[in-house]
């Protein structure tokens, strides 16, 4: 089970510089954290357009989603610009919560064709890395209720991977049952749905 104790109170800096806790995304609402590889990753932009087409069925199901990205706070201001995000960016440039999820790294050399292509032919490879384990860092998702309780989880397995949009419907499923359970304790020992290729408390 992983423990949001560990990253709640860690401060984190947005694209216009201002500090956040990433308790305060799940104090309300429930929240989806969603992890970029780094700011430069053509996949960070797949992830953005993913949110932003699933923004309005998001803000009906009380989850407020936030990006947290391997980089600096410009690269974070630079990346919300460009990907016309109204989701919050935050950047761990030193990949302290990174490390604290255990979200994985890639080897370089065992990037594949596809990705190499992607990146050749991106126009975001301008994005310097400001650290070269930012360039090996892969993503990652988490669901979290107000409790702190996180919901479901999943881990990138490759640089490609994001949490596409039957993801983020799994994610709607799995959080509004949580708020029927919360709802009706009579029946608040209901099992979560498991949702394929994720891990569910």
């Amino acid at each position: 089970m992983t423990r949001t104790d560990v990253i709640a109170h860690e401060p984190l800096l947005d694209d216009r510089h201002y500090h956040h806790t990433l308790s305060e995304f799940w104090t309300e609402t429930h929240a989806l954290l969603v992890f970029l590889r780094h700011f430069g990753s053509t996949f960070a932009y797949d992830q953005a357009d993913v949110l932003n087409q699933a923004s309005a069925e998001l803000q009906a199901a009380n989850i407020r989603p936030v990006m947290i990205g391997a980089g600096t706070p410009r690269a974070a201001a630079y990346f919300r610009r460009v990907s016309n995000t109204q989701v919050p960016v935050l950047a761990d440039p030193t990949l302290t919560i990174y490390r604290r999820l255990g979200l994985r790294q890639v080897s370089l050399a065992s990037t594949t064709p596809r990705v190499l292509r992607r990146w050749l032919s991106s126009n975001h490879t301008r994005i310097s890395l400001a650290d070269k384990d930012h360039g090996r860092q892969l993503g990652g998702s988490f669901l979290i209720d107000t409790t702190g309780t996180v919901l479901a989880e999943r881990r990138s397995t490759r640089p490609s991977e994001v949490a596409d949009i039957a993801a983020i419907h799994r994610y709607l499923a799995i959080s509004r049952t949580r708020s029927e359970s919360a709802e009706h304790p009579a029946v608040s020992d209901r099992r979560v749905p498991r949702a394929s290729g994720q891990r569910v408390v």
